[in-house]
């Protein structure tokens, strides 16, 4: 078994052991919740970038009919 931070060997003898320490685990752990939190970041910057372009296009097209 690896550990599935670092990709060393593990020593242990507990076949459910994922982490060689603490400190990969913690590691992990701060990673996890870091991605927890910049998805729905993404996800709301994306979300407003597709808002923006859209008014930009209907300011285009009001803008053209004002024209005619």
């Amino acid at each position: 078994m690896i550990c599935q931070n670092c990709g060393k060997a593990l020593e242990g003898q507990n076949p459910r052991q994922r982490f060689c320490g603490g400190p990969c685990r913690a590691e992990a752990s701060r990673r996890r919740r870091a991605e927890a939190v910049r998805l729905p970041l993404v996800e709301a910057m994306t979300a407003l970038r597709q808002a923006q372009v859209a008014v930009e296009e209907a300011r285009e097209r009001l803008a053209g009919q004002g024209q005619e």
